[in-house]
Protein backbone atom coordinates (compact mmCIF):
# COMPACT_ATOMS: atom_id res chain seq x y z
CA UNK A 1 0.00 0.00 0.00
CA UNK A 2 1.34 2.99 -1.32
CA UNK A 3 2.17 6.17 1.47
CA UNK A 4 -0.17 9.23 0.34
CA UNK A 5 1.73 12.06 -0.20
CA UNK A 6 0.77 15.62 -1.23
CA UNK A 7 -2.36 16.88 -0.74
CA UNK A 8 -3.31 14.47 2.25
CA UNK A 9 -6.71 13.82 3.83
CA UNK A 10 -6.86 12.91 7.50
CA UNK A 11 -8.93 10.45 9.44
CA UNK A 12 -8.56 10.88 13.30
CA UNK A 13 -10.48 8.97 16.01
CA UNK A 14 -10.77 7.67 19.41
CA UNK A 15 -13.18 6.69 22.00
CA UNK A 16 -15.25 9.40 23.94
CA UNK A 17 -14.82 9.10 28.02
CA UNK A 18 -12.18 6.03 27.42
CA UNK A 19 -10.69 6.55 30.90
CA UNK A 20 -14.28 6.41 32.68
CA UNK A 21 -15.39 3.26 30.79
CA UNK A 22 -12.21 1.45 31.81
CA UNK A 23 -12.75 2.19 35.34
CA UNK A 24 -16.10 1.04 35.27
CA UNK A 25 -16.39 -1.83 33.14
CA UNK A 26 -12.55 -3.28 32.59
CA UNK A 27 -13.62 -6.71 31.40
CA UNK A 28 -16.39 -5.21 29.14
CA UNK A 29 -13.79 -2.80 27.43
CA UNK A 30 -11.10 -5.56 26.87
CA UNK A 31 -13.72 -7.07 24.65
CA UNK A 32 -14.85 -4.01 23.19
CA UNK A 33 -11.77 -2.73 21.73
CA UNK A 34 -10.22 -5.54 20.39
CA UNK A 35 -13.62 -5.58 18.22
CA UNK A 36 -13.74 -1.91 17.83
CA UNK A 37 -9.69 -2.02 16.57
CA UNK A 38 -10.81 -4.74 13.77
CA UNK A 39 -14.17 -2.34 12.37
CA UNK A 40 -11.62 0.53 12.19
CA UNK A 41 -8.88 -0.65 10.31
CA UNK A 42 -11.60 -2.76 8.00
CA UNK A 43 -13.07 0.19 7.20
CA UNK A 44 -9.92 2.65 6.55
CA UNK A 45 -7.69 -0.23 4.75
CA UNK A 46 -10.92 -1.19 2.59
CA UNK A 47 -10.78 2.35 0.98
CA UNK A 48 -7.39 2.75 0.46
CA UNK A 49 -6.38 4.48 3.52
CA UNK A 50 -3.04 3.93 5.13
CA UNK A 51 -3.05 3.57 9.58
CA UNK A 52 0.42 5.48 10.33
CA UNK A 53 -0.59 5.79 14.31
CA UNK A 54 -2.54 4.43 16.97
CA UNK A 55 -2.02 5.02 20.35
CA UNK A 56 -4.47 3.60 22.70
CA UNK A 57 -8.08 3.22 21.70
CA UNK A 58 -6.88 6.15 19.52
CA UNK A 59 -6.38 5.52 15.52
CA UNK A 60 -4.61 8.37 12.76
CA UNK A 61 -4.96 7.25 8.92
CA UNK A 62 -4.10 9.17 5.89
CA UNK A 63 -6.02 8.67 2.40
CA UNK A 64 -4.96 10.39 -0.91
CA UNK A 65 -8.97 11.26 -1.60
CA UNK A 66 -11.11 13.39 0.30
CA UNK A 67 -13.69 10.67 -0.85
CA UNK A 68 -12.28 7.31 0.14
CA UNK A 69 -11.70 9.19 3.74
CA UNK A 70 -15.59 9.63 4.13
CA UNK A 71 -16.49 6.62 2.92
CA UNK A 72 -14.15 4.49 5.58
CA UNK A 73 -15.52 7.03 8.27
CA UNK A 74 -18.98 6.78 7.83
CA UNK A 75 -18.37 2.85 7.16
CA UNK A 76 -17.08 2.48 10.56
CA UNK A 77 -19.19 4.92 12.18
CA UNK A 78 -22.19 2.73 10.84
CA UNK A 79 -20.44 -0.03 12.06
CA UNK A 80 -19.44 1.11 15.96
CA UNK A 81 -22.71 1.98 15.86
CA UNK A 82 -24.44 -1.19 15.14
CA UNK A 83 -22.30 -3.10 17.44
CA UNK A 84 -23.96 -4.44 20.18
CA UNK A 85 -21.59 -3.67 22.96
CA UNK A 86 -22.17 -5.68 25.99
CA UNK A 87 -22.27 -3.76 29.68
CA UNK A 88 -21.10 -0.92 27.68
CA UNK A 89 -22.06 2.21 25.88
CA UNK A 90 -18.82 2.73 23.61
CA UNK A 91 -19.07 5.70 21.54
CA UNK A 92 -16.44 6.83 19.01
CA UNK A 93 -15.60 10.44 17.46
CA UNK A 94 -14.32 11.68 14.33
CA UNK A 95 -12.73 14.35 12.51
CA UNK A 96 -11.54 14.41 8.79
CA UNK A 97 -9.83 17.19 7.61
CA UNK A 98 -7.57 17.89 4.55
CA UNK A 99 -4.06 19.94 3.70
CA UNK A 100 -0.63 19.36 2.68
CA UNK A 101 1.29 17.46 5.25
CA UNK A 102 5.31 16.41 5.31
CA UNK A 103 5.89 12.64 5.18
CA UNK A 104 9.23 11.15 6.71
CA UNK A 105 9.77 7.42 6.91
CA UNK A 106 5.64 6.70 6.96
CA UNK A 107 4.74 9.14 9.60
CA UNK A 108 3.63 12.90 9.38
CA UNK A 109 4.13 16.57 10.47
CA UNK A 110 3.15 19.93 10.03
CA UNK A 111 -0.14 22.10 10.71
CA UNK A 112 -2.25 19.96 8.85
CA UNK A 113 -2.42 16.87 11.57
CA UNK A 114 -2.68 19.56 14.23
CA UNK A 115 -5.56 21.10 12.97
CA UNK A 116 -7.26 17.43 12.54
CA UNK A 117 -6.64 16.77 16.56
CA UNK A 118 -8.36 20.01 17.36
CA UNK A 119 -11.40 19.53 15.48
CA UNK A 120 -11.47 16.05 16.80
CA UNK A 121 -11.74 17.66 20.34
CA UNK A 122 -14.45 19.74 19.56
CA UNK A 123 -16.99 16.17 18.44
CA UNK A 124 -19.24 14.50 20.41
CA UNK A 125 -18.83 10.70 20.68
CA UNK A 126 -21.15 8.88 17.87
CA UNK A 127 -20.15 12.59 15.56
CA UNK A 128 -18.05 12.40 11.95
CA UNK A 129 -16.60 16.21 11.84
CA UNK A 130 -15.13 17.76 8.80
CA UNK A 131 -13.54 20.86 8.13
CA UNK A 132 -14.44 23.70 5.45
CA UNK A 133 -11.89 22.60 3.57
CA UNK A 134 -13.40 19.15 3.47
CA UNK A 135 -16.66 20.78 3.01
CA UNK A 136 -15.50 22.49 -0.37
CA UNK A 137 -14.11 19.98 -2.31
CA UNK A 138 -16.48 17.42 -1.13
CA UNK A 139 -19.80 18.90 -2.31
CA UNK A 140 -19.74 16.61 -5.30
CA UNK A 141 -17.95 13.54 -4.40
CA UNK A 142 -20.20 12.98 -1.11
CA UNK A 143 -20.90 9.13 -0.04
CA UNK A 144 -24.25 7.98 -1.65
CA UNK A 145 -27.01 9.69 0.71
CA UNK A 146 -24.66 10.76 3.04
CA UNK A 147 -25.05 15.36 3.60
CA UNK A 148 -23.43 17.52 5.50
CA UNK A 149 -24.78 19.57 8.31
CA UNK A 150 -23.61 22.94 9.13
CA UNK A 151 -22.78 23.25 12.65
CA UNK A 152 -21.24 26.48 13.14
CA UNK A 153 -17.71 28.08 13.93
CA UNK A 154 -15.55 26.36 16.61
CA UNK A 155 -12.90 28.05 18.56
CA UNK A 156 -9.84 25.38 18.76
CA UNK A 157 -7.91 25.52 21.31
CA UNK A 158 -4.10 27.22 20.88
CA UNK A 159 -5.36 27.79 17.27
CA UNK A 160 -5.86 31.22 16.11
CA UNK A 161 -8.12 30.81 13.31
CA UNK A 162 -11.39 29.01 13.79
CA UNK A 163 -12.45 26.56 11.97
CA UNK A 164 -16.38 26.13 10.49
CA UNK A 165 -17.31 22.79 10.80
CA UNK A 166 -19.69 20.60 9.31
CA UNK A 167 -21.48 17.05 10.21
CA UNK A 168 -21.24 14.02 7.97
CA UNK A 169 -24.72 12.20 7.93
CA UNK A 170 -26.35 9.16 6.40
CA UNK A 171 -29.28 6.86 7.30
CA UNK A 172 -28.23 4.27 9.61
CA UNK A 173 -26.17 6.98 12.05
CA UNK A 174 -27.83 7.94 15.50
CA UNK A 175 -29.34 11.38 15.01
CA UNK A 176 -27.30 13.65 16.80
CA UNK A 177 -29.15 17.21 17.07
CA UNK A 178 -28.28 18.87 19.83
CA UNK A 179 -25.36 16.53 20.74
CA UNK A 180 -23.08 18.24 23.21
CA UNK A 181 -19.62 19.16 21.20
CA UNK A 182 -16.87 20.85 22.40
CA UNK A 183 -14.30 19.94 24.90
CA UNK A 184 -16.13 18.95 28.17
CA UNK A 185 -14.24 19.96 31.03
CA UNK A 186 -15.41 16.69 33.47
CA UNK A 187 -14.48 14.22 30.26
CA UNK A 188 -11.38 16.14 29.77
CA UNK A 189 -10.09 15.93 33.20
CA UNK A 190 -11.41 11.91 33.01
CA UNK A 191 -9.40 11.50 30.28
CA UNK A 192 -5.86 12.98 31.36
CA UNK A 193 -5.68 11.06 34.59
CA UNK A 194 -4.04 8.12 33.11
CA UNK A 195 -3.01 10.07 29.96
CA UNK A 196 0.67 10.47 28.74
CA UNK A 197 2.71 11.97 25.62
CA UNK A 198 6.45 10.74 24.84
CA UNK A 199 8.38 13.34 23.60
CA UNK A 200 11.13 12.61 21.07
CA UNK A 201 14.35 11.55 23.06
CA UNK A 202 17.87 13.95 22.57
CA UNK A 203 20.58 12.89 21.12
CA UNK A 204 23.53 14.71 23.15
CA UNK A 205 26.32 12.60 21.74
CA UNK A 206 26.48 10.01 18.61
CA UNK A 207 26.11 10.05 15.02
CA UNK A 208 23.42 9.02 12.64
CA UNK A 209 22.79 5.36 13.97
CA UNK A 210 22.18 6.79 17.62
CA UNK A 211 19.82 9.22 16.24
CA UNK A 212 18.00 6.21 14.67
CA UNK A 213 18.14 4.40 17.80
CA UNK A 214 16.57 7.28 19.71
CA UNK A 215 13.41 7.56 17.37
CA UNK A 216 13.30 3.80 17.73
CA UNK A 217 13.09 3.55 20.85
CA UNK A 218 10.14 6.23 21.63
CA UNK A 219 8.46 4.02 18.80
CA UNK A 220 8.65 1.20 20.66
CA UNK A 221 7.93 2.60 24.05
CA UNK A 222 4.45 4.20 22.71
CA UNK A 223 3.69 1.11 21.54
CA UNK A 224 4.20 -0.68 24.12
CA UNK A 225 1.78 1.83 26.55
CA UNK A 226 -0.53 1.78 24.05
CA UNK A 227 -1.12 -1.93 24.36
CA UNK A 228 -1.82 -1.87 28.07
CA UNK A 229 -5.20 0.00 27.50
CA UNK A 230 -5.37 1.66 30.68
CA UNK A 231 -3.09 4.03 29.33
CA UNK A 232 -4.03 6.48 27.22
CA UNK A 233 -0.63 7.74 25.29
CA UNK A 234 -0.79 10.28 22.28
CA UNK A 235 0.15 8.65 19.09
CA UNK A 236 4.16 9.77 17.66
CA UNK A 237 2.89 12.44 15.34
CA UNK A 238 1.69 14.26 18.60
CA UNK A 239 5.17 14.36 19.93
CA UNK A 240 7.33 14.14 17.24
CA UNK A 241 5.72 17.64 16.14
CA UNK A 242 8.01 19.36 19.16
CA UNK A 243 11.12 17.62 18.14
CA UNK A 244 14.37 20.22 18.29
CA UNK A 245 12.09 22.73 20.22
CA UNK A 246 12.51 23.82 23.49
CA UNK A 247 9.83 23.98 25.31
CA UNK A 248 7.72 24.25 28.52
CA UNK A 249 6.41 20.64 29.72
CA UNK A 250 3.23 22.31 31.26
CA UNK A 251 2.73 23.94 27.66
CA UNK A 252 2.82 20.96 26.25
CA UNK A 253 0.47 18.85 28.37
CA UNK A 254 -1.95 21.82 27.67
CA UNK A 255 -1.66 21.76 24.55
CA UNK A 256 -2.41 17.90 23.90
CA UNK A 257 -4.84 16.90 26.53
CA UNK A 258 -2.41 14.68 28.77
CA UNK A 259 -1.64 14.72 32.59
CA UNK A 260 2.12 13.34 31.94
CA UNK A 261 4.83 13.75 29.68
CA UNK A 262 8.08 11.35 29.31
CA UNK A 263 11.30 12.77 27.86
CA UNK A 264 14.78 11.11 27.83
CA UNK A 265 18.34 11.35 25.74
CA UNK A 266 20.87 9.35 24.14
CA UNK A 267 24.31 9.56 24.61
CA UNK A 268 26.78 8.03 22.62
CA UNK A 269 30.77 7.75 23.75
CA UNK A 270 33.23 5.43 21.93
CA UNK A 271 31.81 1.64 22.68
CA UNK A 272 29.55 2.79 25.82
CA UNK A 273 25.81 4.11 25.05
CA UNK A 274 23.45 5.63 27.64
CA UNK A 275 19.90 6.47 27.50
CA UNK A 276 18.36 8.47 30.52
CA UNK A 277 14.62 9.15 30.68
CA UNK A 278 12.25 11.02 33.13
CA UNK A 279 8.48 10.99 33.80
CA UNK A 280 6.76 14.39 34.50
CA UNK A 281 3.56 15.31 36.24
CA UNK A 282 2.41 18.13 34.26
CA UNK A 283 -0.10 19.56 36.77
CA UNK A 284 3.21 21.09 38.89
CA UNK A 285 6.07 20.27 36.60
CA UNK A 286 7.69 17.61 39.22
CA UNK A 287 9.68 14.45 38.27
CA UNK A 288 8.28 11.16 39.65
CA UNK A 289 9.95 8.71 38.28
CA UNK A 290 14.09 9.01 36.58
CA UNK A 291 16.34 5.89 35.38
CA UNK A 292 19.56 5.93 33.46
CA UNK A 293 20.37 2.47 30.92
CA UNK A 294 23.96 1.86 29.91
CA UNK A 295 25.05 -1.01 27.74
CA UNK A 296 27.77 -1.49 24.63
CA UNK A 297 27.38 -0.27 21.77
CA UNK A 298 26.94 -3.61 19.64
CA UNK A 299 24.12 -4.55 21.14
CA UNK A 300 21.99 -2.69 18.88
CA UNK A 301 18.61 -4.32 19.03
CA UNK A 302 18.40 -6.50 21.91
CA UNK A 303 19.55 -3.11 24.52
CA UNK A 304 16.64 -1.16 22.56
CA UNK A 305 14.31 -3.84 23.46
CA UNK A 306 15.59 -4.75 27.04
CA UNK A 307 15.27 -0.61 27.54
CA UNK A 308 12.09 0.09 26.28
CA UNK A 309 10.52 -3.19 28.54
CA UNK A 310 11.87 -1.56 31.59
CA UNK A 311 11.10 2.34 30.72
CA UNK A 312 7.64 0.83 29.66
CA UNK A 313 6.67 -1.36 32.79
CA UNK A 314 8.00 1.55 35.23
CA UNK A 315 6.17 3.98 33.80
CA UNK A 316 2.33 2.73 35.33
CA UNK A 317 3.72 1.79 38.74
CA UNK A 318 5.72 5.51 39.11
CA UNK A 319 2.18 7.14 38.14
CA UNK A 320 -0.08 4.84 40.60
CA UNK A 321 2.83 5.67 43.35
CA UNK A 322 2.51 9.20 42.60
CA UNK A 323 -1.37 9.52 42.99
CA UNK A 324 -1.77 7.60 46.10
CA UNK A 325 1.31 10.04 47.73
CA UNK A 326 -1.14 13.03 46.57
CA UNK A 327 -3.45 11.40 49.07
CA UNK A 328 -1.40 11.48 51.79
CA UNK A 329 -2.34 15.03 52.27
CA UNK A 330 -5.96 13.69 52.78
CA UNK A 331 -7.72 12.22 55.71
CA UNK A 332 -5.34 9.20 57.03
CA UNK A 333 -8.55 6.44 55.75
CA UNK A 334 -7.92 7.40 52.15
CA UNK A 335 -3.91 7.06 52.69
CA UNK A 336 -4.49 3.78 54.06
CA UNK A 337 -6.38 2.66 51.62
CA UNK A 338 -4.54 3.36 48.56
CA UNK A 339 -1.88 1.61 50.31
CA UNK A 340 -4.30 -1.48 50.05
CA UNK A 341 -4.73 -0.68 46.86
CA UNK A 342 -1.05 -0.80 46.13
CA UNK A 343 -0.09 -3.95 48.07
CA UNK A 344 -3.30 -5.42 45.97
CA UNK A 345 -2.71 -4.68 42.83
CA UNK A 346 0.75 -6.27 42.77
CA UNK A 347 -0.57 -9.47 44.27
CA UNK A 348 -3.50 -9.69 41.16
CA UNK A 349 -0.79 -8.97 38.74
CA UNK A 350 0.52 -12.30 39.31
CA UNK A 351 -2.04 -14.12 38.14
CA UNK A 352 -1.71 -16.93 40.67
CA UNK A 353 -4.62 -18.24 42.40
CA UNK A 354 -3.40 -17.53 46.05
CA UNK A 355 -2.14 -13.87 45.23
CA UNK A 356 -5.17 -12.66 43.55
CA UNK A 357 -7.32 -14.09 45.68
CA UNK A 358 -5.19 -12.31 48.90
CA UNK A 359 -5.14 -9.30 46.32
CA UNK A 360 -8.97 -9.41 46.26
CA UNK A 361 -9.19 -9.19 50.28
CA UNK A 362 -6.40 -5.78 50.13
CA UNK A 363 -9.14 -4.14 47.59
CA UNK A 364 -12.37 -4.98 49.53
CA UNK A 365 -10.88 -3.52 52.05
CA UNK A 366 -9.94 -0.16 50.65
CA UNK A 367 -13.37 -0.14 49.25
CA UNK A 368 -14.25 -0.63 53.01
CA UNK A 369 -12.49 2.67 53.98
CA UNK A 370 -12.99 4.81 50.64
CA UNK A 371 -15.89 3.98 48.64
CA UNK A 372 -14.79 6.65 46.03
CA UNK A 373 -11.48 4.80 45.37
CA UNK A 374 -12.26 3.61 41.15
CA UNK A 375 -9.08 1.95 41.08
CA UNK A 376 -9.96 -0.65 43.93
CA UNK A 377 -12.98 -1.93 41.85
CA UNK A 378 -11.01 -1.62 39.06
CA UNK A 379 -8.42 -3.96 40.07
CA UNK A 380 -11.03 -6.01 42.22
CA UNK A 381 -13.08 -6.78 38.65
CA UNK A 382 -9.66 -7.62 37.18
CA UNK A 383 -9.12 -10.45 40.30
CA UNK A 384 -12.24 -11.53 39.00
CA UNK A 385 -11.56 -12.28 35.65
CA UNK A 386 -8.35 -13.48 36.52
CA UNK A 387 -10.07 -16.10 38.72
CA UNK A 388 -12.74 -17.17 36.59
CA UNK A 389 -10.38 -17.25 33.55
CA UNK A 390 -7.25 -19.17 34.94
CA UNK A 391 -8.71 -20.87 38.25
CA UNK A 392 -12.85 -21.41 37.84
CA UNK A 393 -14.87 -19.37 39.33
CA UNK A 394 -16.50 -18.72 42.71
CA UNK A 395 -18.61 -16.54 44.79
CA UNK A 396 -16.96 -16.84 47.82
CA UNK A 397 -15.62 -13.20 49.38
CA UNK A 398 -12.67 -12.98 50.44
CA UNK A 399 -12.71 -11.88 54.58
CA UNK A 400 -11.69 -8.06 55.11
CA UNK A 401 -11.97 -8.45 59.38
CA UNK A 402 -9.34 -6.11 60.98
CA UNK A 403 -6.97 -6.95 63.46
CA UNK A 404 -7.95 -6.22 66.79
CA UNK A 405 -5.37 -3.44 66.93
CA UNK A 406 -7.36 -1.28 65.03
CA UNK A 407 -4.65 -1.40 62.22
CA UNK A 408 -6.02 -1.38 58.70
CA UNK A 409 -4.89 -4.80 57.78
CA UNK A 410 -6.94 -7.64 56.73
CA UNK A 411 -5.43 -10.40 59.70
CA UNK A 412 -5.58 -12.96 57.01
CA UNK A 413 -3.84 -11.61 54.06
CA UNK A 414 -0.60 -13.34 55.43
CA UNK A 415 0.81 -16.47 56.68
CA UNK A 416 3.30 -16.97 59.91
CA UNK A 417 6.31 -17.14 56.98
CA UNK A 418 4.66 -14.19 55.18
CA UNK A 419 3.60 -15.95 52.44
CA UNK A 420 0.31 -14.15 51.19
CA UNK A 421 -2.71 -16.42 51.80
CA UNK A 422 -7.07 -16.21 52.33
CA UNK A 423 -9.15 -17.62 54.92
CA UNK A 424 -12.84 -17.16 53.46
CA UNK A 425 -15.73 -16.57 55.75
Amino acid sequence: MSTPTGTVTFMFTDVEGSTRLWEESREAMQFALARHDAILRQAIESKGGYIFATGGDAFSAAFQRVSDALEAALAAQVALQGEPWPEIDLRVRMAVHVGEAEERGGDYFGPTLNRTARVLSTAAGGEILVSSAIATVAVDSLPAEASLVDVGERKLKDMDRTEHVYRLTAPGLADLDGAESGDRASEETDDQRHSLVVLPFDVIAGDKDTEVLADGLVEDIISAISAWRNMSVMSRHSGFAYRGRLVDIREVAEDLGVRYVLEGSLRQSEDKIRVAAQLIDATDGSHIWAEQYDSAVEDGFDFQDRTTRRIASAIEPAIFHAEGRQLSTKPEANFDAWDHITQGRKLIETVHQDEVEAGMGHMHVAIDLHPGLADAYSYLGLAHFFRAWAHGSTTRRPSTRRQSSGANVPSELTTSNGAPTTRWL
